[in-house]
């Protein structure tokens, strides 16, 4: 295999600036003033200008805050400082440079398909678990995300052993300030907003104003890359309000109503290759998947599946609230009950104009002459002899999906004290489910929601064959209203009854073991010894799931579930500045009810284990951090797609084969097995003169089926879009002095190294080739205006970043670039 000559040039560069940036350590900083805390019950997040892109303490740790040094596990914090550098469109962007975070499905604004160390990552809000609609906060709202590298499922609960992360959201001040920030974007478009806080109530109270607010209004309307109208339209409402009636009780009130029509499937792009005999016979060893590791297998950028009558209409609401009774007992110690309640809900209706998965790309021939391309158009001979590509059939789907509204309860004592030498920080709670409301819960298709309708075309034909080159390349015009009934018998689009459902609706108001027992309990001690020196943590939890499923008599069953999952840590500080760390972590996730097995009878949960060992260093007065860790991940019982057909091995004797479906969902042991290990460096000269880089190298295998294993010849095989080396790194630099110290310059690098791609748990169809981006960007401050013109990837490198299967190959964004103007008032 080649060597990663991009890679390899990346840490030349970063040798280079470290080199430089170590040359001006001596240099004493100017003192800035310190920002506003980040209040984040039940205890504070401080934030402190001279620290630039340094947090020193984390609320990603459980609900308590602790400092990150003290932490025997990785978190990787982005603070509002460098969110407001990288200028995000979504909030994938803010873990753009993390080595440890990639994707595994496409990206609309949501995170939902983010990996962490090669796993599906947990998505959480505040904090708190949101189940499936954790991810669709807009980027505007979030003040800080953090990155929690491994299991933590005693503190998260269920989640996948990879990672969580943990979006934050902006807090109320009682200090008034209003930011409008306008926004154009290269490709199209704009993006505005207003975010505003302050207090309420008078100023010479006591403890003074009672309660504050914040309130942030966004209106987006940009295009994408595509020729194809690839537009983004957004409108987003975010308030929060907090209510302080005496200094130990607080109340947070919070709401995110978040609007999106977009044209769909951003970026997908089909092959231009042979994958149709492929796929007739998939892996097999007379016809070989084909490795895309160069252009010419795809059609260009510009070009995706749908037409511009394909869009999709989201709705996301997020409503929380949060009673905090926080209170110091003196020699007792500083305790805080908290009582946490969510409720969400995710709609989207889909407008579709594709191609079926069977239908690629290809050359009329002499049969097709006279068909009917574009609605008007025929083949002549010419495109014959001319070789022309269309896409011989299209296909129609309206589909309104109603996602469930889902509400939560979490109930926490946390508790700052101390028995004798040995200073504790504590945690124990409960969680509990209030219920889902959904038009439609499905079993056997994933979390509660629901299919109102298919809508396809009536009539097979080449009317609804499509040229693929330009400049004959256009749309085909559809009317969704067109619809065949009796009344209208030559209506285009034909419907279909939804899928099996039945109506839920069991939301109710409990109090956990009050009125109804909680669904999880959990407790954990973060122990500080030898005058802080050493630090040892212990968390355990209890999860109990019940679970709705059709059987293959379509009968509703009932699967329950129910494990302890343990954590304990240490933190040895050798010296100030050499610390070492160890942690063993669990994990717990109910396998979703649509993963069934062949039996179609649920599967057993999976069940997570990771065992990870590092060192940290210190230097220079803290303005140098190095963290070196290995970890060693496993996880059993996950489900996959088994493509290889019906073998008798596979079932009981005496099995009817003809009743097992081609594809079946199978469990595997032990599973997803990742071995690495990551370095992660910061570097500070300043507030404002900074670089930090992250390599992370990922040895991540799955264990086939029997019928895998025989067909690959091995038993374990590489697991899809997770690579084996990353690297990324971003810095910033401000001139200390002259008239270039109102400037600041940023560059960013991010490096993938070659993957396989394919489905979620299965093996590859496709090879993807590693590749580099570069960012840059360049802001300047003038009293309360600043400027920030940003340009990602610069170089115009053409690469795509995954691929969820053969036929579905999502590139990166073109080069493009985004003004911002920003005024504080």
């Amino acid at each position: 295999m080649p060597r990663p000559t991009a890679l390899r040039s990346a840490l030349i560069c970063v040798g280079g600036l470290a080199a430089t940036a170590v040359s001006l350590l001596a240099q004493t900083p100017a003192p800035e003033p310190a920002q506003d805390a980040i209040r984040l019950d039940p205890f504070t997040v401080t934030t402190d200008a001279n620290e630039g892109y340094f947090s020193k303490s984390t609320s990603a740790f459980g609900r308590v805050v602790m400092n990150l040094e003290n932490v025997p596990q990785k978190v990787e914090v982005y603070n509002a400082q460098f969110i407001a550098d990288i200028i995000p469109t979504s909030i994938s962007d803010i873990t753009r440079y993390s080595s440890a975070v990639n994707y595994n499905n496409s990206e609309r604004n949501d995170g939902g398909g983010s990996l962490v160390r090669g796993f599906s990552a947990a998505i959480r809000r505040n904090g708190e678990n949101f189940g499936d609609h954790g991810g669709i906060a807009a980027v505007e709202t979030i003040e800080q995300t953090e990155v929690v590298k491994g299991p933590s499922a005693v503190l998260y609960g269920a989640s996948q052993p990879g990672g969580v992360i943990n979006y934050v959201t902006k807090i109320p001040k009682f200090k008034r300030e209003t930011t409008v920030t306008a926004q154009l974007h290269s490709l199209g478009g704009y993006t505005g907003m207003v975010d505003t806080t302050g207090p309420i109530g008078p100023a010479g109270r006591t403890d003074g104003p009672m309660a504050a607010y914040r309130f942030v209004v966004v209106d987006e309307d940009r295009s994408e890359y595509q020729d194809n109208s690839d537009f983004f339209k957004r409108r987003v409402f975010f308030g929060k309000i907090l209510v302080r009636p005496t200094s130990w009780l607080s109340l947070t009130l919070e709401a995110e109503d978040n609007r999106l029509k977009a044209a769909f499937f951003n970026s997908q792009l089909p092959l231009q290759s042979e994958y149709t005999a492929s796929r007739s016979a998939p892996y097999s060893a007379t016809v070989p998947n084909p490795a895309l590791v160069r252009e010419p297998f795809y059609l260009p950028v510009s070009w995706t599946y749908q037409d511009n009558d394909t869009f999709r209409t989201d709705l996301g609401q997020i409503y929380q609230g949060t009673v905090t009774l926080d209170k110091d007992f003196g020699q007792a110690g500083r305790w805080a009950l908290r009582s946490f309640y969510s409720l969400s809900q995710f709609d989207t209706v889909r407008n579709l104009v594709d191609i079926p998965n069977t239908a690629y790309p290809k050359p009329v021939t002499a049969a097709d002459l006279g068909k009917v391309v574009n609605r008007d158009q025929t083949v002549s001979a010419a495109d014959v002899a001319a070789n022309r590509l269309w896409l011989a059939q299209r296909s129609l789907r309206l589909i309104n999906d109603v996602g469930a509204r889902s509400a939560r309860n979490q109930v926490d004592l946390t508790g700052q004290f101390a028995t004798g030498p040995v200073k504790h920080t504590f945690l124990a709670g409960t969680e509990l489910s209030l219920g889902q409301k959904s038009r439609y819960a499905l079993y056997g298709n994933g979390a509660p929601g629901g299919t109102t309708r298919y809508a396809y075309e009536g009539a097979v034909g080449s009317k609804w064959a499509t040229w693929v080159d330009a400049p004959d390349y256009r749309g085909i015009p559809i009317d969704w209203s067109d619809i065949k009934t009796a009344a209208n018998p030559t209506g285009a689009v034909r419907l279909q009854a939804p899928a099996a459902s039945v109506p839920l609706d069991n939301i109710r108001f409990n109090v956990p073991w009050v009125s109804k027992k909680p669904t999880s309990y959990y407790f954990f001690d973060a122990l500080s010894l030898l005058e802080d020196r050493l630090q040892i943590s212990a968390g355990l939890r209890h999860d109990a799931v019940t679970q709705l499923y059709r059987d293959a008599t379509s009968s509703i069953q009932k699967a329950t579930a129910s494990q302890w999952t343990k954590r304990v840590g240490t933190v040895y500080k050798i010296r100030p500045w050499i610390h070492v760390y160890a942690l063993y972590n669990e994990s717990f996730n109910p396998n979703a009810t649509g993963a069934l097995n062949a039996w179609q009878t649920a599967l057993a949960p999976q069940d997570g284990k990771q065992k990870e060992a590092g060192v940290r260093l210190n230097l220079f007065a803290d303005r140098l951090a190095l963290d070196a860790s290995y970890f060693d991940i496993t996880n059993k019982n996950v489900y996959q797609s088994d493509p290889f057909g019906k073998l008798p091995t596979r079932f009981p004797a005496g099995t009817d084969l003809s009743a097992i479906p081609d594809t079946v969902l199978w469990p595997t042991t032990p599973g997803l097995e990742n071995k690495g290990f990551d370095l992660d460096a910061k570097l500070r000269v300043t507030a404002n003169t900074q670089l930090f880089a992250s390599y992370t190298h990922n040895d991540m295998v799955a264990t086939g089926t029997l019928t895998q294993a025989l067909a690959l010849g091995r038993p374990t095989y590489s697991v899809n879009n997770v690579p084996k080396n990353q690297f990324s790194l971003w810095s910033k630099w401000t001139p200390p002095t002259g008239w270039l110290r109102a400037f600041n310059f940023n560059l960013g690098y991010r490096y993938v190294g070659e993957r396989p791609g394919g489905p979620v748990g299965n093996v590859a169809q496709i090879n993807l080739s590693g590749y580099g981006l570069a960012d840059a960007a360049i802001g300047y401050h003038y009293q309360r205006w600043t400027v920030n013109f940003t340009v990602r990837n610069v170089f115009d490198k053409y690469a795509f970043r995954l691929a969820s299967g053969a036929d579905r190959i999502y590139p990166e964004k073109p080069r493009h670039a985004i003004l911002s103007v920003t005024t504080h008032f």
